[in-house]
C-alpha cells in the first residue's frame, strides 16, 4: 500500500507540475499578445518576461533582455536613476503599486511608461512579481506642452503671468516666516514700443521684446525671476534682496542696459523703460497686490518727467484714481467738443510786428474751472488721446487763420503753428488729414508750421523722415519745439528737413542774470542761422531780454513781454490794433 500511495503521490506532483508548466505557457503567450507592456522579474531580480509590446517601445527583443544580468543597465544606465527604480519594486512588494519611469530605448531615445507593478502572491513559482506599463510619452509631452502654454510666454520664453504670482506667492510665505528675507517686485513697461511695431510692424517689435528680454536676464542674478505679464510689460522678482540701496542700483543697471540702442531693421532704434517698485515692507499678503502697486508705481514713473522710476507709495493710489477721473473727462470733454482754442502771436523781432500765432488748446470744465494743461496734457498723451485733441486744434487753427485772412486781407503774411504729438506723428493717414484740412481751410500750406518736441524729432526712424519730407511737399513749414532742453543729437540736425529751432524759454529767461544761459541762446541761434534756419525765442518777459534777442539777430519771438494767450476775439482786436513793439 505504502509503494502504491507513493506512486500515487508522484503521479499527482508530476501532473500538477505538468498542469503549472501548461498553465505558465498559456500565461506567457497571453502576456505575450496582451496590447499593454508585460515584463515579470523572478526572485533574484532577473526578468523573465519581456512581452511584444515592450520590444515594440524599447526596441529591445525579449532575447536581448530576459535573463540578462545587465538588463536594468541597458534600459536605466544612469546608476543613481536605476536605484531609484529599484526601490519602487521593492516598495510594491506584497501590494500594487502606480509609478512613471524614463526608460532609454535601444536607439537612445527615451520614453516615459506608466507601471502597475503587482506583488508576489502569484500562482506561478519563481514570479516575485510583474508589470504592467503604458507607454505615455505622446501624453506627456502633450501634458508639457499644455503646462508651458499655461506657465511660459511663446514668444519670449519667459514665465507669464500665472506663474509670477505663484512663485510671488512663495517668496511672500516665506518672508512672512523670515522676517529677514527681503523682497522687491517691479514692474516694467517698454517705451516707445507702440511706435517701433506701427512703424516697423509687429515681426520687428517682437524682435525688439526678445533683445530687450535678453538684455534683462543679463541684469538678474540666479534667484530672481522675470516674466512677461503683458504685451510691452515685464515684472521682475528681486529676491532677496539687502535694503532699499540695492534696488535702486539694480533698477538703475536695468534702465542703462535698455538704454543702447537695438539694433533693427539695418538701423538703430532706442528705447527705454519705465519702472515700478513695491518693496516686500509694504506687507501685502496677496501677490496681485505687490503687482497692482508696483503697476501703479510704474505709470507714475511713466507720467514723471524727473524720474525713471518710482517707490510705490500708499498715495500713488489716490494720484491715479485722481488721473483716471480726468482721462474720463477728457473722453467726454473730446466728444463734446469742450476744448477752446487759444492763440499767442509770434513777433517777429527786427520789425516788432505780428508774424503769426501759436495754437494752444484749453479746457474749462464745468466743475473743476480752468484746468492747466501741464495736468490733462500728459494725461491724455498717456491715454493715448492727444492726437484727437491735436487734431481738433488744427482744424479749428486752420479755420481761424482763414477768418482773419478774410478780415484783415493785408495780413496775408500771417501764419498759424500748431503742435503736433509722437501719437499723431506716426499715424497712418497723417499726410492726407493735413492735405484735407489745407483744402478745407483753403490755406497755404507755407501758412501752417508744425511743431514738433525735441524729444520725438531726435529719436525719429527713417520712414518719419521720409514723412517729414512728405510734409515738405505740401509746403507746410516743421519747427523743433523746446530745442536745447538735452534730447538733441547735432550730427543729425543737418539730415532733417527742418525749418524753425524754438528755443526753450528756460534758457531765455536766464539771459538777464546768468552769462550761460545767453552764450547758450547765443549758440542755439549760431547753428540754427548756420544750417539755414530760422530762430524762435520763447518765453521773452522782459524789455531787457527783448533787446539782447535782437543783438542776437533772432528771428522771431513769443512770450507774456508781447502778450498771453488770447481767445480769438482779443486776438483779432489785437491784430486790428495794429501793435508794434
Amino acid at each position: 500500500m505504502g509503494m502504491v500511495s507513493m506512486g500515487q503521490d508522484i503521479t499527482q506532483r508530476v501532473q500538477t507540475e505538468a498542469l503549472l508548466r501548461e498553465s505558465e505557457e498559456r500565461l506567457r503567450t497571453v502576456l505575450q499578445n496582451m496590447p499593454v507592456m508585460m515584463s515579470a522579474f523572478d526572485n533574484q531580480g532577473t526578468l523573465i518576461v519581456w512581452n511584444r509590446e515592450c520590444e515594440r517601445v524599447t526596441g529591445y527583443l525579449a532575447s536581448e533582455i530576459v535573463g540578462n544580468p545587465n538588463a536594468l543597465e541597458l534600459l536605466y544606465p544612469n546608476p543613481e536613476y536605476r536605484a531609484e527604480i529599484v526601490a519602487q519594486w521593492q516598495n510594491s512588494n506584497h501590494h500594487y503599486r502606480d509609478w512613471e519611469c524614463q526608460i532609454t530605448c535601444k536607439d537612445g531615445n527615451l520614453k516615459i511608461v506608466a507601471w502597475s507593478s503587482i506583488a508576489s502572491d502569484f500562482p506561478i513559482p519563481n514570479w516575485a512579481f510583474w508589470d504592467i506599463g503604458v507607454d505615455v510619452t505622446h501624453r506627456k509631452q502633450i501634458e508639457d506642452q499644455l503646462r508651458y502654454s499655461a506657465y511660459y510666454d511663446a514668444l519670449t520664453g519667459l514665465p507669464n503671468r500665472t506663474f509670477f504670482l505663484e512663485q510671488l506667492q512663495h517668496a511672500i510665505n516665506k518672508q512672512q516666516t523670515e522676517e529677514r528675507e527681503l523682497f522687491a517686485v517691479l514692474f516694467l513697461d517698454l517705451d516707445r514700443f507702440e511706435m517701433v511695431k506701427y512703424t516697423f510692424g509687429h515681426a520687428i517689435a517682437n524682435q525688439l521684446l526678445r533683445l530687450a528680454t535678453e538684455r534683462l536676464r543679463e541684469c538678474l542674478s540666479p534667484t530672481d525671476i522675470l516674466s512677461r505679464v503683458g504685451t510691452d510689460q515685464f515684472a521682475i522678482l528681486l529676491n532677496p534682496v539687502e535694503n532699499t540701496a540695492e534696488v535702486t542700483h539694480r533698477t538703475e543697471c536695468i534702465h542703462q542696459a535698455i538704454s543702447l540702442p537695438f539694433h533693427l531693421n539695418n538701423q538703430d532704434i532706442f528705447s527705454s523703460v519705465s519702472i515700478g517698485i513695491a518693496l516686500s515692507s509694504t506687507g501685502y499678503t496677496h501677490p496681485e497686490d505687490y503687482l497692482q502697486a508696483a503697476d501703479s508705481a510704474m505709470h507714475q514713473a511713466k507720467t514723471s518727467y524727473s524720474t525713471r522710476h518710482v517707490l510705490f507709495d500708499p498715495k500713488i493710489h489716490e494720484i491715479l484714481l485722481a488721473r483716471l477721473q480726468m482721462e474720463t473727462e477728457l473722453r467726454r470733454a473730446i466728444e463734446q467738443d469742450a476744448f477752446e482754442v487759444y492763440y499767442q502771436p509770434i513777433v517777429c523781432l527786427q520789425a516788432g510786428i505780428i508774424s503769426g500765432f501759436e495754437a494752444l488748446v484749453r479746457w474749462n470744465h464745468p466743475t473743476w474751472g480752468r484746468v492747466s494743461p501741464v495736468e490733462f496734457i500728459p494725461v491724455a498723451e498717456e491715454a493715448r488721446l492727444i492726437s484727437l485733441i491735436d487734431r481738433w486744434v488744427l482744424q479749428a487753427a486752420c479755420h481761424q487763420l482763414r477768418k482773419w485772412q478774410q478780415d484783415f486781407p493785408h495780413l496775408d503774411y500771417l501764419t498759424m503753428s500748431v503742435n503736433i504729438s509722437g501719437q499723431q506723428l506716426m499715424q497712418l493717414g497723417l499726410l492726407e488729414r493735413l492735405d484735407g484740412v489745407l483744402q478745407e481751410t483753403g490755406i497755404s500750406g507755407n501758412q501752417l508750421k508744425l511743431e514738433i518736441t525735441e524729444s520725438v524729432i531726435m529719436e525719429n526712424t527713417a520712414s518719419e523722415t521720409v514723412l517729414l519730407n512728405q510734409l515738405r511737399t505740401l509746403g507746410i513749414q516743421l519747427s523743433i519745439d523746446d530745442f536745447g532742453t538735452g534730447y538733441s543729437s547735432l550730427g543729425r540736425l543737418h539730415q532733417l528737413p527742418i525749418d524753425t529751432l524754438k528755443i526753450d524759454r528756460s534758457f531765455v529767461n536766464r539771459m538777464e542774470t546768468d552769462s550761460e544761459g545767453y552764450e547758450i541762446v547765443r549758440a542755439i541761434l549760431t547753428l540754427a542761422h548756420s544750417l539755414e534756419m530760422d530762430a524762435i525765442a520763447e518765453g521773452i518777459e522782459t524789455s531787457q531780454q527783448l533787446v539782447q534777442l535782437r543783438e542776437l539777430g533772432c528771428n522771431y519771438g513769443q512770450g507774456y513781454f508781447f502778450s498771453p494767450p488770447m481767445n480769438s476775439t482779443e486776438a483779432a482786436a489785437l491784430l486790428a490794433a495794429n501793435r508794434r513793439w
